[in-house]
C-alpha cells in the first residue's frame, strides 16, 4: 500500500511541475493551442519555400552585412514586443509568480525556444521539393535570418495566448488590481476607534470588497491562482462564521488562541500573495 501511495504521490508531483513548466507558456489557458499553433506555424514555414538559403530578389543588391544587421535590427523589436506581450499577460493572472520579471523572463526564453525549434524543424526537414538546407553549412545570414523568424514566430504565438484574454470576459488587468488594492486597503477596518460611525462604515466596505474579490477570484485559470481562489473562500468562510470581536482580532493580529491563530496564519499567507499581484512592476 505504501508503494502505491508512494507512486501515486510521484505521479502528481511530477504533474504539477510539468503544469507550471506549461504555465509559463500558456499562463492558464487552452493549452493545447501551444500544440495546434506550433504545428499550423510548420505548415506555413513549409509552405514558403525562400524563407532559407534563397535570398529575396529585393535583396540582392544589399551586401550581406548590411542583411545581417538589418535581420538581426529586426529581431531586437520581435524580442521587445515579446517581451512587452508576455508582461502583459502575466498581469492579467491571479497569480503572484507570473508578474515577477524573473519568471517573465523564463516565458520570454520557452516562447523563443518554440519558435527556435519550429525554424529548426524547418530548416532540417525540407519540403520534398528541395534538397537539404545545411549542406552548404550556416553562414551568418542563415543565423540572423533565423533568428529573426524565430522571434517572429514567438511573436505570433504569445498573441495567440493574448487573444484568449480579450475574446472572453476576463477582468482587465485595472479590475484585478483595484480589486486587490480595495481589499487590502478595507482591512484597516479593524484599527479604527471602537464604536466610530466610520469603522462601521469600513466594515460594511470591507464585507463588500470581499464579495466583489471573491467574484473576481473566480477568474483565477492558473493553478497558482485557483489555489489563491480556494484559500480565500475557505477562509472567509471561517471568517464569517465568528463574531465581531473575534474578527477583528484575527485582523489585528491579536489572537489568545490556537483556532483564532491559525485564522491569522491563514490570512497573513493569502494577504501576502494578494500583495504580490498588487506589486506593480
Amino acid at each position: 500500500m505504501h508503494v502505491v501511495a508512494d507512486e501515486t504521490e510521484m505521479k502528481e508531483t511530477i504533474r504539477d511541475r510539468f503544469g507550471m513548466v506549461e504555465e509559463y507558456l500558456t499562463f492558464g489557458r487552452r493549452r493545447w493551442r501551444l500544440i495546434r499553433v506550433w504545428i499550423l506555424q510548420i505548415v506555413l514555414m513549409f509552405s514558403e519555400v525562400q524563407v532559407f538559403g534563397v535570398v529575396h530578389p529585393w535583396t540582392d543588391h544589399v551586401s550581406e552585412g548590411v542583411l545581417v544587421w538589418t535581420y538581426a535590427s529586426i529581431t531586437l523589436v520581435f524580442v521587445g514586443a515579446l517581451v512587452a506581450v508576455v508582461r502583459r499577460m502575466g498581469q492579467l493572472t491571479f497569480a503572484p509568480w507570473s508578474r515577477e520579471p524573473r519568471h517573465q523572463a523564463v516565458s520570454v526564453l520557452g516562447y523563443l525556444v518554440t519558435g527556435a525549434i519550429t525554424v529548426f524543424v524547418v530548416w532540417v526537414v525540407p519540403p520534398p521539393h528541395r534538397g537539404p538546407t545545411l549542406g552548404g553549412g550556416i553562414t551568418a545570414l542563415d543565423l540572423s535570418l533565423g533568428s529573426m523568424v524565430t522571434g517572429m514566430l514567438a511573436v505570433l504565438l504569445a498573441l495567440g495566448y493574448y487573444a484568449q484574454f480579450d475574446a472572453t470576459d476576463f477582468p482587465t488587468q485595472e479590475e484585478i488590481d483595484e480589486a486587490v488594492e480595495t481589499w487590502l486597503e478595507s482591512l484597516d477596518w479593524a484599527e479604527m476607534a471602537e464604536g466610530s460611525r466610520e469603522k462601521e462604515r469600513r466594515y460594511r466596505e470591507f464585507r463588500q470588497r470581499s464579495e466583489h474579490l471573491e467574484a473576481e477570484l473566480q477568474n483565477a485559470v492558473t493553478d497558482a491562482g485557483q489555489r489563491l481562489r480556494d484559500d480565500f473562500e475557505s477562509w472567509r468562510a471561517w471568517f464569517d462564521q465568528h463574531d465581531r470581536l473575534s474578527q477583528e482580532a484575527v485582523i489585528k493580529g491579536s489572537v489568545d488562541n490556537p483556532r483564532l491563530d491559525r485564522g491569522r496564519d491563514r490570512l497573513a499567507a493569502i494577504t501576502d500573495r494578494l500583495e504580490g499581484i498588487n506589486n506593480r512592476t
